[in-house]
């Protein structure tokens, strides 16, 4: 089974982030813990598609886990 790749434009998409300054605090902060993702050239980084989905799932448990 092939994972899917997906890149910034497709996180702006689907309204996880708007900008690079903000995901870029994300991945450093660990209390966020946003995936890092990887480079697949000098200007283009890289996610798994299914590290992102984890990623939201986990934030949605915490989020009603503290409600």
């Amino acid at each position: 089974m092939s994972r899917k790749l997906i890149r910034f434009r497709d996180l702006k998409a689907r309204d996880i982030v708007r900008n690079w300054p903000t995901l870029k605090r994300w991945i450093d902060d660990p209390n966020v813990a946003f995936p890092p993702g990887f480079k697949m050239g000098l200007q283009t980084r890289v996610w798994f598609e299914d590290d992102i989905d984890a990623w939201l799932e986990e934030r949605a448990r915490q989020q009603s886990q503290a409600a």
